[in-house]
Protein backbone atom coordinates (compact mmCIF):
# COMPACT_ATOMS: atom_id res chain seq x y z
CA UNK A 1 0.00 0.00 0.00
CA UNK A 2 3.15 2.30 1.00
CA UNK A 3 4.74 1.06 -1.99
CA UNK A 4 1.23 2.40 -4.54
CA UNK A 5 0.84 5.67 -2.51
CA UNK A 6 4.46 6.59 -3.17
CA UNK A 7 4.36 5.19 -7.20
CA UNK A 8 0.69 6.99 -7.40
CA UNK A 9 2.85 10.49 -5.92
CA UNK A 10 5.89 10.18 -7.95
CA UNK A 11 3.32 9.56 -11.19
CA UNK A 12 1.73 12.81 -10.34
CA UNK A 13 5.30 14.97 -9.90
CA UNK A 14 6.07 13.77 -13.27
CA UNK A 15 2.82 14.47 -15.03
CA UNK A 16 2.83 18.37 -13.28
CA UNK A 17 6.65 18.45 -14.49
CA UNK A 18 5.54 17.25 -18.31
CA UNK A 19 3.05 19.23 -18.30
CA UNK A 20 4.78 22.55 -17.39
CA UNK A 21 6.99 21.49 -20.61
CA UNK A 22 4.25 20.96 -22.46
CA UNK A 23 2.86 24.81 -21.46
CA UNK A 24 5.88 26.01 -22.59
CA UNK A 25 6.55 23.62 -25.59
CA UNK A 26 9.07 25.54 -27.75
CA UNK A 27 8.58 25.95 -31.66
CA UNK A 28 9.60 22.54 -32.76
CA UNK A 29 6.74 20.62 -30.82
CA UNK A 30 3.88 23.05 -32.04
CA UNK A 31 1.76 21.34 -35.07
CA UNK A 32 1.68 22.76 -38.19
CA UNK A 33 5.09 23.70 -38.02
CA UNK A 34 7.70 22.06 -39.88
CA UNK A 35 10.98 21.98 -37.23
CA UNK A 36 14.57 23.33 -37.32
CA UNK A 37 15.84 20.76 -40.62
CA UNK A 38 13.32 22.03 -42.65
CA UNK A 39 13.44 26.21 -41.98
CA UNK A 40 17.08 25.20 -42.74
CA UNK A 41 16.54 23.85 -46.21
CA UNK A 42 14.54 26.52 -46.84
CA UNK A 43 16.71 28.96 -45.69
CA UNK A 44 19.22 27.66 -48.14
CA UNK A 45 16.88 27.46 -50.73
CA UNK A 46 15.78 31.18 -50.50
CA UNK A 47 18.96 32.23 -50.49
CA UNK A 48 20.60 30.38 -53.39
CA UNK A 49 17.76 30.94 -55.43
CA UNK A 50 18.58 34.93 -54.14
CA UNK A 51 21.93 34.50 -55.00
CA UNK A 52 21.24 33.15 -58.88
CA UNK A 53 18.95 35.97 -59.28
CA UNK A 54 21.65 38.56 -58.26
CA UNK A 55 24.09 36.28 -60.64
CA UNK A 56 21.88 36.68 -63.57
CA UNK A 57 21.49 40.12 -63.21
CA UNK A 58 24.85 41.16 -62.38
CA UNK A 59 26.17 39.20 -65.79
CA UNK A 60 23.36 40.81 -68.11
CA UNK A 61 24.31 44.09 -66.87
CA UNK A 62 27.39 43.61 -67.61
CA UNK A 63 26.85 42.50 -70.80
CA UNK A 64 27.92 38.78 -70.20
CA UNK A 65 24.28 37.13 -71.00
CA UNK A 66 22.46 38.34 -73.65
CA UNK A 67 18.14 38.94 -72.74
CA UNK A 68 17.40 35.79 -74.63
CA UNK A 69 20.09 33.96 -72.15
CA UNK A 70 18.93 35.70 -68.91
CA UNK A 71 15.41 35.38 -69.77
CA UNK A 72 15.84 31.37 -70.27
CA UNK A 73 17.56 31.27 -66.99
CA UNK A 74 15.05 33.57 -65.00
CA UNK A 75 12.37 31.23 -66.47
CA UNK A 76 14.36 28.40 -65.59
CA UNK A 77 14.53 29.77 -61.61
CA UNK A 78 10.27 31.08 -61.64
CA UNK A 79 10.21 27.14 -62.14
CA UNK A 80 12.09 26.03 -59.57
CA UNK A 81 10.30 29.22 -56.96
CA UNK A 82 6.88 27.44 -58.37
CA UNK A 83 8.44 23.64 -56.76
CA UNK A 84 9.53 24.94 -53.91
CA UNK A 85 5.79 26.71 -53.43
CA UNK A 86 4.43 23.32 -53.88
CA UNK A 87 6.85 21.44 -52.15
CA UNK A 88 6.27 23.65 -48.99
CA UNK A 89 2.45 23.76 -49.42
CA UNK A 90 2.19 21.39 -46.55
CA UNK A 91 4.42 23.02 -44.54
CA UNK A 92 7.18 20.13 -44.72
CA UNK A 93 10.22 18.90 -47.05
CA UNK A 94 11.34 15.37 -47.34
CA UNK A 95 14.15 14.63 -48.53
CA UNK A 96 13.41 13.69 -51.76
CA UNK A 97 11.43 17.32 -52.34
CA UNK A 98 15.25 18.75 -50.72
CA UNK A 99 17.30 16.64 -53.39
CA UNK A 100 15.14 17.68 -56.00
CA UNK A 101 15.07 21.37 -55.70
CA UNK A 102 19.03 21.39 -55.07
CA UNK A 103 19.66 19.27 -57.75
CA UNK A 104 17.47 21.69 -59.73
CA UNK A 105 19.33 24.71 -58.31
CA UNK A 106 22.99 22.87 -59.07
CA UNK A 107 21.74 22.46 -62.71
CA UNK A 108 20.74 26.48 -63.12
CA UNK A 109 23.83 27.50 -61.24
CA UNK A 110 25.53 25.69 -63.80
CA UNK A 111 23.91 27.15 -66.72
CA UNK A 112 24.14 30.42 -65.07
CA UNK A 113 27.58 30.05 -65.25
CA UNK A 114 28.27 28.52 -68.75
CA UNK A 115 26.51 31.37 -70.79
CA UNK A 116 28.17 33.86 -68.83
CA UNK A 117 31.62 32.61 -69.64
CA UNK A 118 31.15 31.32 -73.67
CA UNK A 119 32.97 34.70 -74.61
CA UNK A 120 29.86 35.32 -77.36
CA UNK A 121 30.09 31.64 -78.75
CA UNK A 122 27.31 30.84 -79.52
CA UNK A 123 25.73 34.12 -79.56
CA UNK A 124 25.35 35.24 -83.44
CA UNK A 125 24.56 38.88 -82.20
CA UNK A 126 27.44 38.92 -80.06
CA UNK A 127 30.02 37.52 -83.06
CA UNK A 128 32.26 39.71 -85.38
CA UNK A 129 31.80 39.31 -89.00
CA UNK A 130 34.46 39.05 -91.25
CA UNK A 131 34.03 42.60 -92.30
CA UNK A 132 34.74 45.04 -90.12
CA UNK A 133 32.13 47.39 -87.95
CA UNK A 134 29.41 44.61 -89.08
CA UNK A 135 28.10 42.19 -86.45
CA UNK A 136 26.76 38.63 -87.69
CA UNK A 137 23.22 38.90 -87.30
CA UNK A 138 20.79 36.03 -88.49
CA UNK A 139 19.13 38.95 -90.64
CA UNK A 140 22.42 39.74 -92.61
CA UNK A 141 22.90 36.46 -94.21
CA UNK A 142 26.42 35.51 -92.02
Amino acid sequence: MKFQAAAIAAFAACATIAASFAAAAPAEARPGWAGPRDARATAIFNHRIRNQARRIRHASRQGRLDWMEARRVRFELSHIRGFRRYYLSDRRLSFRERRHLMSLLDRNSRRIRRLANNRGIGRPSQRLSRYPRQRLSRYNGF
